[in-house]
């Protein structure tokens, strides 16, 4: 799957082994914190057949939909400046000014640091 490249029991090794993963989290109540987290956002939590059934659903067709609008849409940190060929783009990894946006502290040093998300990208102010 790695390159791209899946036939059906590729998919369903992967799918099996998620459910699987899930399936031991729940006997361990590692899914309570998410299930928290979903009420306290509104939305309604799912027990775990409803997970597993959701899972189990995703088709080829699924998971090529995904990945080709993540390729398309995607960015890529490559060393040293470099493009790794044909079809991308070089962008800054710097600004002179900070986007617009909304102000998030940052959970290890609020009083200092704090990123900022806008339509046109993400800024880190330190200090």
């Amino acid at each position: 799957m790695r390159r791209g490249e899946f036939d059906d029991a590729g998919l369903t090794a992967v799918v099996e082994q998620h459910c699987g993963d899930l399936v031991r989290a729940e006997r361990q109540g590692d899914r309570l914190l998410r299930q928290t987290v979903d009420l306290l956002l509104g939305r309604p939590p799912h027990d775990l057949d409803e997970v597993l059934a959701a899972i189990r659903a995703v088709t080829r067709d699924d998971v090529t939909r995904v990945a080709r609008a993540a390729y398309a849409t995607g960015l890529l940190r490559a060393p040293g400046g470099t493009a790794p060929g044909d079809g991308w783009t070089a962008v800054p990894d710097a600004s002179g000014a900070p986007v617009t946006g909304q102000v998030y502290p940052s959970l290890s040093a609020p009083a200092h640091d704090r990123v900022i998300l806008g339509d046109d990208g993400a800024t880190l102010v330190e200090g």
